[in-house]
């Protein structure tokens, strides 16, 4: 059974004496500390700048009621501070968020099922995914837009050799590419390789294609510069900054006859990056899909 837990809230505490309050904290058993934090980010490209505070919000937590030893020497600390407290109930967290994701129809008769639903669909049509503790479960308007082109593209050109899933996430869009390949009976053709920089995602999207017994589909740790190519078929679901920078590795992996799939593009931004993209390049806009404040696209020559 789940039990309340008691945060402390102080604020207009000195940044100077943040770590005597950790310590002190911990003296009287608190179970942990967390701050918030103020950053500016002028470019999602970019990682963010935390800005410097003389004075911060603290949050400490206990199991059980703190002593007012505590709160005393927090005032000793700090005599300004404003110290509040609250009950928070404590949740599984994991299952509160598992009753809000259910299986849809991500694109054409595919549908995306949590591994904990059973499938509206044939097995064939199933992509059964557990996100576990990664971003990514198919509901985001950048993942459907790309695998409504991948789909798209898959289906008029069943011979394709390869596909590269760069930032491939939970392994969603390379799954669907082995679910299309398997539908040509060609599943052992064509070569699925997935690309994934973050540890977590990395060894749950190498779970999601066991458990969709997905053979041809290999999720590597690779960073893009270091992939040798060449690529016919290539998918990066990515924010746009991210997209630009990876340019010249797209253009150096990418065959004669290929095709270059870009989503995470900011409707706003557009203009400016296809712009930036297509400068000295022969590549031409095959397709442009908008959904909601984000834009994809397919390029080929």
């Amino acid at each position: 059974m789940n039990h309340d837990y008691i945060k402390i809230r102080i604020d207009h505490f000195p940044t100077s004496a943040e770590n005597d309050l950790s310590l002190m904290a911990f003296d009287h058993a608190a179970s942990g500390i967390s701050e918030e934090l103020a950053f500016k980010q002028h470019d999602l490209a970019l990682d963010p700048s935390f800005i410097p505070a003389k004075m911060k919000t603290l949050f400490v937590y206990f199991e059980k009621e703190p002593s007012q030893a505590f709160l005393q020497e927090v005032k000793s600390l700090a005599p300004m501070a404003q110290v509040t407290r609250e009950l928070e109930p404590q949740k599984d967290w994991l299952e509160e968020w598992k009753k809000g994701f259910h299986a849809f129809r991500l694109v054409g008769e595919y549908w995306l099922v949590p591994s904990w639903e059973k499938s509206p669909a044939t097995l064939e049509h199933t992509i059964a995914i557990d996100p576990g503790m990664a971003f990514g479960t198919g509901t985001h308007a950048t993942t459907q837009m790309m695998a409504s082109l991948i789909h798209g593209h898959l289906k008029k050109n069943p011979a394709t050799p390869d596909f590269l899933d760069v930032g491939c996430g939970t392994g969603i869009l390379s799954i669907l590419a082995c679910r299309l390949a398997e539908a040509q009976s060609r599943a052992s053709a064509i070569q699925i390789v997935g690309l994934e920089i973050d540890p977590i995602a990395r060894e749950v999207a190498r779970e999601n294609v066991i458990r969709n017994d997905c053979e041809s589909v290999e999720i590597l740790d690779i960073p893009l510069e270091e992939v040798e190519g060449p690529c016919q078929f290539i998918g990066a679901n990515i924010i746009d900054g991210v997209l630009l920078r990876m340019k010249p590795d797209f253009l150096r992996l990418l065959t004669p006859n290929g095709h270059l799939l870009l989503s995470g593009i900011l409707s706003d931004r557009d203009d400016t990056f296809i712009e930036a993209f297509l400068k000295d390049t022969d590549l031409k806009v095959h397709k442009r899909l908008e959904h909601q404040d984000w834009v994809a696209y397919h390029l080929s020559y």
